[in-house]
């Protein structure tokens, strides 16, 4: 399984839900910065994305979501229907100064988001890969 494409969440998946203000004690989440132009949380299927607390669930059920896959799902939220290159990707992830496998990490992410919300490459309801364009 090759993942050289670029992420697209088809739109009728995806509906904004109102922002929703943390109360004047509540520490934000560093993820959040990710999708600051999005208002949380975001509802996609069955699956509820809360920017704020860095957190994704189902059904009410919080899902496990590491990092580098929580960002590259608030990035495909922030930019859906739009395609999102590996490029734009690894930029977000690592930035320019940071020397990893980006190919290996960057599909490792995918695949672990892909576990995570039941997607496969074969029948994509979420995450379509576009050969040679991105995701």
């Amino acid at each position: 399984m090759s993942l050289s494409g670029d992420l697209c969440v088809p739109t009728e998946l995806i509906e904004n839900q109102p922002a929703q203000m943390p109360s004047s004690n509540a520490i934000l989440n560093p993820r959040m910065a990710i999708g600051e132009s999005l208002q949380s949380p975001i509802r996609f299927g069955a699956f509820e994305l809360d920017l704020k607390s860095g957190e994704l669930h189902k059904h009410g059920l919080r899902i496990k979501l590491r990092d580098q896959s929580f960002q590259i799902l608030a990035m495909l939220l922030e930019r859906r229907g739009q395609v999102v290159t590996r490029e734009e990707l690894q930029s977000r992830l690592w930035g320019a100064h940071t020397f990893v496998d980006f190919d290996r990490g960057l599909n490792k992410a995918v695949n672990r988001l892909r576990d995570a919300i039941g997607d496969s490459v074969e029948n994509p309801q979420f995450i379509e890969t576009l050969p040679k364009r991105g995701y």
